[in-house]
Formats: C-alpha cells, structure tokens, sequence
C-alpha cells in the first residue's frame, strides 16, 4: 500500500512539474498518461504537428522523472514547431535547456525517482 501510494505522490508530482513548465515556457499542455510504454520509459504521443499525449512508464525509466519530462516536452516543442521527433541537435538543444532550468527547480525537488 505505502509503494502504492508514493507512485500516485510521484504522478501528482511529474503532472506539477509539468504545468509549472508550460506555463513558464507558454506551452499548451496535453495529457499525460502513466503506463507500460514498451521498450523506453516515455514517449510523445502525435500526428504531424499536434501532440495528444505524454506517456511515461515511472517503473521502467533509467533516469530521473524530471528528466524524462524535460526530453518529452523538449519533443513536444519540436513536433508543434516543425513536426520533427528526431533527437537532433536542435532537440539536444531544447532538452538540455529545459534541464538546466527545471531538473532542480522546487517543484522538481519534490520528485523521489
């Protein structure tokens, strides 16, 4: 029960961390969903230049919540700009941006995984 119950702090936790991004960087926000996402621990969930959701497995990332936020907005951004998913440079760009500003924000400090 108590394992439970810091997996839904931890969904409440990622879904803050999210507004407080959009509304910092004037980002319309989606959905995001927390379930089984195959092999990677998140994905971007679109067609062409619209984003309908985020989705994010938090028991099978390898790296922290936040940052796995951050390379899913970092995709957001790039899909609804130019509808491109690559991890290009200018997606290494975006992401490594979006860290610096939010992996260690208060919000963020909140998070366990």
């Amino acid at each position: 029960m108590e394992a439970m119950s810091a997996i839904i702090r931890e969904q409440n936790t990622v879904r803050e961390l999210y507004n407080f991004i959009c509304i910092s960087e004037n980002l319309k926000p989606i959905l995001i969903k927390f379930c089984k996402t195959g092999k990677g621990g998140a994905c971007v969930v679109y067609s062409g230049k619209k984003c309908n959701s985020i989705h994010i497995d938090l028991n099978n990332t390898s790296i922290g919540s936040a940052y796995v936020l951050c390379h899913e907005i970092a995709h957001q951004i790039l899909i609804t700009s130019c509808g491109d998913a690559k991890h290009g440079k200018e997606f290494k760009k975006i992401c490594k941006t979006l860290e610096k500003k939010y992996v260690n924000c208060n919000v963020a400090k909140k998070l366990i995984f």
